[in-house]
């Protein structure tokens, strides 16, 4: 019996843990890693011109949180293991540090890339 993975529409919310810009001429963007709350690292692409913003949320991951929606990839059992196709990224500032997955505290959001932008 095969297993599929499928693709459905995701909006996830972690620390921007890894960026990686493409050589030129090797790709048309990069990739990045989000940390998840459950400390999942799901990674995702990201076309050439979110760079900056995406670069800039990896220097202030210990304040802030990023909110990314699109398409993600799912193992059978639903568990997200990449993302697929980022429609946006918006950067959500926590309160403090210690409060980054808490889900209670108040946020402030900022939108750094969309795929309108691209």
């Amino acid at each position: 019996m095969t297993q599929h993975v499928t693709h459905r529409p995701i909006e996830v919310i972690g620390q921007i843990w890894g960026v990686q810009l493409d050589p030129p001429g090797e790709g048309e963007g990069g990739t990045f890693q989000i940390l998840l709350d459950n400390g999942r690292l799901i990674p995702g692409p990201y076309p050439r011109d979110w760079h900056q913003p995406i670069a800039s949320a990896l220097q202030a991951n210990d304040v802030i949180l990023i909110r990314v929606k699109g398409v993600g990839e799912h193992s059978p059992d639903g568990e997200l293991q990449r993302i697929v196709e980022p429609e946006s990224i918006i950067r959500c500032w926590a309160p403090a540090p210690n409060s980054l997955f808490d889900t209670t505290a108040p946020d402030w959001e900022t939108v750094l890339a969309t795929k309108d932008d691209a």
